[in-house]
């Protein structure tokens, strides 16, 4: 901005448009670093849910094919089952 003062000199007034490139960059830097941390916690997150599942999933078919050798052996031995009543 120019301005001219009352003796007929001009006189500069320096008003940025925008902050220097240096005071910007930290900004944009936390932001990325940001979202790069919530990326990755989901990520983490998701593979935690995935690792539970598979292992519960494991744990459910050992059980199951506990009880099947059970009545199958029962069967075989024809005997009760482990769960009925004596």
């Amino acid at each position: 901005v120019i301005n001219q003062g009352e003796a007929g000199a001009w006189e500069y007034d320096y008003v940025p448009d925008s902050p220097a490139p240096n005071e910007q960059e930290p900004e944009n830097n936390k932001i990325e670093l940001y979202v790069m941390l919530g990326a990755a916690s989901f990520a983490f997150m998701v593979m935690l849910l995935i690792t539970i599942r598979l292992a519960n999933r494991n744990k459910r078919m050992k059980r199951k094919k506990i009880e099947q050798h059970a009545v199958e052996k029962a069967a075989s031995n024809k005997m009760k089952k482990p769960w009925e009543k004596k």
